[in-house]
């Protein structure tokens, strides 16, 4: 009685490692405690397409087409992030359409903007601009940038800090040591606001005026 007592330790260690091996109880521990944290990867984007165009949709109406060399998307949808874009067209903003390329790109849906960046060109109508970055929200209509930007419409063109796109009132607004050149004229101001319905535009802070013969 006194040697079964004895050995009733060793059993149920021995019973406790053969249920272990056979129930892959240690497989499950030795792999765990075997991985190194530096091999955790980051979460992975469900969409990864690879020179390809991308279209978004509001209902039934398209507000965005990009056809870029690398696009990523959120696993919700909520973020599509655009790489190296060699060409996109932005819809629905007061009915009118805006092509450009950029460097890169990023639409977040919840808040119904698209950034822009990366030496952006965009051409609205008659009107191109370049700038570094822009956003364009499509609640307000407007399209935005503070990162300097150079205008251009029909035989003039002007430089300034920052410029406001207000689809919804056909205006456009430059502000920041503006320098506007037309028929070789060189104007300098804080700013101007151009009127694209009367093709018309008055200066804000005029400085001064280069008239040349």
């Amino acid at each position: 009685m006194k040697g079964l007592k004895r050995l009733l330790p060793f059993i149920i260690g021995l019973t406790i490692l053969m249920m272990g091996y056979y129930g892959g109880w240690w497989d499950y521990f030795l792999k765990r405690s075997s991985t190194p944290a530096t091999t955790l990867k980051p979460a992975v984007p469900s969409i990864d397409i690879i020179k390809s165009k991308l279209a978004g949709w509001d209902k039934e109406k398209k507000s965005w087409e990009i056809e870029a060399d690398r696009i990523w998307q959120t696993e919700d949808g909520s973020y599509v992030y655009f790489h190296k874009i060699t060409h996109g067209v932005a819809y629905s903003v007061k009915d009118k359409r805006i092509d450009f390329t950029a460097g890169w790109a990023r639409w977040e849906r919840m808040k119904e903007m698209l950034y822009l960046g990366g030496n952006l060109e965009a051409k609205v109508d008659d009107i191109t601009m370049k700038t570094v970055a822009a956003v364009l929200n499509y609640r307000t209509e407007k399209l935005t940038s503070d990162t300097g930007v150079q205008y251009n419409r029909k035989e003039a063109w002007a430089t300034a800090q920052s410029i406001r796109v207000n689809f919804s009132e056909e205006e456009v607004t430059l502000e920041g040591d503006l320098v506007l050149v037309q028929n070789n004229d060189h104007i300098t101001a804080d700013g101007l606001i151009y009127n694209q319905k009367t093709e018309t535009y008055h200066l804000i802070g005029p400085k001064g005026v280069m008239i040349n013969p």
